[in-house]
């Protein structure tokens, strides 16, 4: 099969040739927002949460302040009682 003919095929969903003048947005609703903010809560704990670990009983770790606050992922307290 050609190129030719694949591409052939695109300008069948435009209606009359013309591209729809405008676009409508979704809303997305505010408990969708909240549970994205909870993933990236959760990758958070994933990538730095080993900071706050005592593995080592030889010697400290340096310490570290990884800032995994909720308040900073755009979440409350309310939201810990959330089931998302």
């Amino acid at each position: 099969p050609s190129w030719r003919a694949f591409f052939q095929g695109f300008d069948f969903g435009i209606e009359n040739g013309e591209w729809p003048a405008e676009v409508s947005e979704v809303a997305v609703p505010e408990s969708v927002k909240k549970e994205f903010q909870v993933v990236k809560l959760i990758e958070g704990y994933r990538t730095r949460g080993h900071l706050f670990t005592k593995t080592n009983p030889v010697r400290n770790r340096r310490t570290y302040r990884p800032n995994l606050d909720v308040e900073n992922f755009g979440l409350s307290q309310d939201d810990l009682s959330t089931i998302f």
